[in-house]
Order: structure tokens, then sequence, then C-alpha cells
């Protein structure tokens, strides 16, 4: 059995043509090389039109050559003083082209354009093609025409034995019983045989993705419209159910009614992107609001030079609601939280003394205890409405469900969701290669895969100090700016920790430093990391989770 390209003829393949290919596939021997259904265009130099052939089949002989062979099917055929013709099942005449004509000029492009990738040079091997005609519903006796030697024809009864036939049309051509060699064929196959894959590099992947995580879904429109119904809402939500854009837009909503609303988050980066975006509702994080607070009642004096964690466990609980009482016009119609599980439970009872009433205003939480890397969540004696956010609607697929594994909430899908690259897991020995490594990863996406430094982030449990960048601050011949910096030299990405970045995303994240065997790497540290990537997700470490 012959070895054939493609291995099935496809739907429109006329009953003719799928004749001779299931002869040729069952019949010439299995080193035999078959290509069906073959165009090539020979450009121009000359401002012509290219040149366009198809062959109905090449069939190669590694131990001679190769022929072309056009392929003619129908009801009847024949030749006159007018030319070639065929007649349909109704008898109407229609001139076709003559096939010993189509055949060679098919020959002789296939000759050029493989020429032409071979700079022009012919070698000897190049120059072993023929070309024949098949009628494989005809039986055909003496040459039926001058120009269309019995030899160069298979018929009907020629395809019972088709190696006999190509090889009688091997002889008529002159081509010698001599081997093409491995080099020659691989040659000629590369030429000639279909085979490629063009991959679309990650930065069109991304574009093409984008759109889908635009659309603002049923489920986030049903949870803005329950917090109008349930002016006190706490909302779970999973990684990537979009429950900053959903405080974000009901924040707002509440402002445009003429509410003065408070959004208050734990996050320096996510307060001033969330403050950018908004128009009307007061954006802070919790601290600065008690500097706020504090400075207006002239309690400044109470926030320490540099303040210790206790202070930002207990005493800044103890300051804004100090400060509040002493400021009885700093009320809110609402108070909008977001990665509510960040918030202590000493800070709940002051944030609920800022609103106008303690127990009717709005008071909407939205959280995620698998993202709670400070201990904190709201406490029950808010007398919260629960509600859910099922759906991820940030991350990739693949992204999510990998995020997932060192989550307890498993994300659900929309059906546009696209599914998205795997997980890249890059594993190094010992962290003094993860720089490197790092370095090359990132040379590969901006230089290869298209993605502008900007889109990426690279993040680590550990602070850049800690981390295996150390002060240096460099991977391969990138340079780790700070979170905040306004503009990127080149060759710079961004650098962040896992901590500082919870809320944020970025399109391409890069998480380091990971070692599950370490207390730094632990489940939730994990889980926020990996879920900060919207369309691919890196993995650099020593002891890495399997994908």
């Amino acid at each position: 059995m012959a070895r054939i390209h493609p291995s099935t003829p496809g739907n429109d393949v006329s009953i003719a043509e799928r004749r001779v290919f299931d002869r040729f596939a069952r019949d010439l021997p299995e080193d035999w090389i078959v290509l069906h259904g073959r165009r090539v265009v020979v450009p121009s130099a000359d401002r012509r039109p290219p040149v366009e052939s198809e062959a109905d089949f090449l069939v190669i002989d590694p131990a001679r050559g190769c022929v072309v062979i056009e392929v003619k099917g129908g009801t009847d055929i024949g030749a006159d003083a007018e030319g070639w013709f065929s007649i349909d099942s109704r008898g109407n005449r229609k001139s076709i082209k003559e096939p010993a004509a189509q055949a060679q000029r098919v020959m002789h492009t296939m000759m050029a354009y493989v020429a032409r990738l071979r700079g022009n040079r012919m070698p000897s091997w190049e120059r072993r093609m023929g070309w024949g005609v098949a009628f494989p519903d005809f039986e055909v006796g003496p040459s039926p025409d001058a120009g269309l030697p019995r030899e160069m024809l298979l018929d009907r009864r020629d395809l019972e034995s088709p190696r006999e036939a190509l090889e009688r049309m091997f002889d008529a051509h002159g081509i010698e019983r001599r081997p093409m060699g491995e080099d020659a064929l691989r040659l000629l196959l590369d030429a000639l045989r279909p085979c490629f894959l063009l991959m679309r590099p990650l930065a069109a992947r991304i574009q093409q993705q984008e759109p889908a995580f635009f659309a603002m879904t049923d489920e986030q429109v049903r949870v803005v419209e329950a917090c109008w119904q349930h002016p006190r809402l706490s909302v779970r939500g999973v990684a990537g159910s979009g429950k900053t854009f959903v405080a974000m837009e009901l924040a707002q909503r509440l402002a445009n009614e003429g509410q003065r609303a408070l959004f208050l988050c734990f996050n320096a980066p996510l307060a001033r992107r969330v403050a950018d975006a908004l128009d009307g509702p007061l954006v802070r994080t919790f601290h600065s609001f008690v500097w706020d607070c504090a400075q207006k009642a002239g309690l400044s004096s109470r926030i320490p030079e540099k303040p210790r964690q206790d202070y930002y466990e207990s005493e800044s609980p103890k300051l804004l609601l100090d400060a509040l009482l002493a400021l009885p016009d700093e009320r809110f119609d609402a108070v909008v939280i977001d990665e509510g599980q960040d918030f202590r439970a000493a800070w709940w009872q002051p944030i609920v003394a800022a609103l106008r009433d303690a127990s009717q205003s709005g008071f909407h939480v939205f959280w995620d205890p698998d993202q709670d890397l400070h201990g904190g969540g709201p406490t029950p004696g808010l007398g919260l409405f629960p509600l859910r956010l099922d759906y991820n609607c940030r991350n990739t697929r693949r992204i999510a469900t990998y995020a997932a594994r060192f989550a307890t909430q498993q994300p659900k899908f929309r059906p546009e969701s696209p599914m998205g690259d795997e997980v890249e897991l890059v594993s190094v020995k010992d962290r003094d290669a993860i720089p490197a490594a790092t370095g090359a990863l990132l040379e590969r996406l901006v230089d290869q895969e298209g993605v502008d430094p900007k889109q990426i982030v690279v993040l680590s449990p550990l602070s850049r100090e800690r981390s295996s960048f150390g002060s240096n601050g460099k991977a391969g011949r990138f340079a780790l700016a700070d979170l905040d910096s306004p503009q990127l030299a080149p060759d710079e990405v961004r650098f962040s920790t896992v901590h500082r970045f919870k809320g944020l995303e970025a399109e391409v994240a890069v998480l380091c430093d990971v070692d599950v065997g370490e207390e730094w790497s632990g489940r939730i540290p994990l889980h926020v990391g990996c879920s900060r990537a919207r369309h691919y997700l890196a993995v650099v470490g020593t002891n890495l989770p399997p994908n």
C-alpha cells in the first residue's frame, strides 16, 4: 500500500479521481508516495500574472522519479478537428482542455516551482519528472491522439495493475532506474507536500481572546440589581468572577444617584486604579481613610512615624472610630468594600460608624476566602445578606482551572470563555537559576510572541530583596521595575509581590520563587498569584505543583 497524502479524498473529489485514488493507494508499493490534488503557484518576475497549476496526482517512485497524472472522467470524451470535447448524459457537447497539454503544463510548473525554491538550480534528480493522463472510466486501444502516446496513458484496464502502467510511463519519458536518494526525496516532498503549521503569536491570541472578557455577565448584572433591593450584601466570589468590576459598577451607580459613596479596599495600587476609573465615589484604602479622618479631626499625632503591625491591627481602627466621633458630618450613604477578606475583625465597627444610618445605609462587601492573605473577612454581626459570584470571567479556562487547584471553590465558565494556552511550568534546580530562566522566558514572550512588556508582570510571594532576584532586580536582560513606575524603559517589566498585586490583573503573569515545600508557597499565595493572569501564566520555581 502506497503512502498517499491526504490519506482520504475530499468530499468534492470526482468519481473518476476517487477510483484512481483507491487503486494507487491499494496497489502501488509501500515505498511509493502519492500526492493528490496538489496545487502550486509560481509568481511572475516581470509583472505578468502568476502561473497556477494543480496536479490531480503526483506519483513518486523513490527508485526513479515522479510523474504528474491528469485524470479525465465523464460520460464520453473525444477529439476532432475542433479539439477535445466531452459529452454529458443529456448529449450536450462541451469543449475541454487537451489533457496531454494540461499534464505537460502542470509538470513544467511543478519543475519551475521546485527550481525556484532551490534558487533556480536544477540538480539532475529534479529533471526526472514526467507526465501522463488517466482515463479510469474508459478502455483505450491504440494511441488516441498524436500528442498522447499510448505509453503515457492509463485506462480502466491499466488500473488493474497501476504499477506496470506507471513503469511504462517512466520508460516512455526516458527516466532511468536510479534511486533519487534520501536528500532529493526530502527536498521534493518539502516543496510539494503541504506540511506546515502557522502559529499565532501570543500577542495575537490575547487580542482575539480579550473581547470575551469585556461583556458584563448576566450573573454580575443580577448582583448589581440585587444591591438595590438588599442594601446590605455580602458577595462571595471566586477569583476572576469580577468582584472588583461589580463593586466599581455599584459604587458608580450609587454616586450617579446622588448618594455619597465610599469605596474601600486594602491595596494602594488597586485603590489608585479604581480611583482613576470612577467619577464621584470617594476611593480609599482602609488605612488612607483612617489617615484622612485623623487629619480632619486633628488626631494625626496618634499615627506613628513608622507604624508597626500592632498599630495596623488594633490601633488604627480605634483611631478611626475616635475621628468619626469628632466628625459628625463625615458620613456616607453607602460603603462598598472590595477584597473584604483582607479587612481585620476590628475594622468593621468603625467602618459601620461611617454610615449615615448604621442599620439602613448601604453596606456591600465583596470578598473571597480563598484569597485571605491577612486573616480577615466580614464578621457575622454585620447582618449582611449573602450572594455568590461563581462564574469566572477574567481568566482563560486553563488558568482558572489551574489556580483553582489551590482553592476551596471551583469556578464555572460561560460558553464563550476562551480555553487559552496551557499553563507553562518552568522548573529549575535551585533558586539561583530563577533569574536566568525568567529572563529567557521574558525574551521569548517579547521577542518571539510579540507581547508588549507593559502587558507583563513578574510576581513573587516574597519582596524583591528576599526574592531570587535580590537587590540586582534583573531577569536576564530585563530590569524589574516597581509596580508604581509611571513609565517603563526598554527592556523593563513590572515586578510586584503577590500580596500587593491582589485585586489587580495582567495579560501575562510570571509567578516566580515557587517552592511548595516552603511556607511562602502556601495554597493561598499560589492561588492569588496564579489567578492574576488573564491570558498567559508561567510558573517558575524549584518545586512546582504539577499542571
